[in-house]
């Protein structure tokens, strides 16, 4: 992941979106990559605010892949990141 700036959260999203293409790519490694990206998201547009629009549509199109990505997963792997996003709460 990249630095905290939009420009940096703009290629984290292209690279989310490409190793989603990316059959052989882990999809428990790109739920984690899109729960960082989330956060950071949040974090930045709270501070950019003529960029909040964008960064929450982004977000909300993460939200709802990595929903279909968990649906998808194997019970072990949903349960394992179940747990991690309960650590963070």
């Amino acid at each position: 992941m990249s630095e905290n700036t939009f420009e940096g959260l703009t290629e984290d999203f292209s690279e989310i979106m490409k190793n989603l293409n990316n059959p052989e790519y882990d999809k428990s490694s790109l739920c984690k990559e899109i729960d960082n990206y989330m956060n950071k998201s949040l974090l930045l547009g709270e501070k950019l605010k003529d960029k909040k629009s964008t960064l929450d549509l982004r977000s909300g199109i993460l939200r709802n892949i990595k929903s279909s990505l968990v649906e998808k997963m194997d019970i072990s792997d949903k349960e394992n990141l179940r747990n991690i996003s309960e650590k963070k709460n």
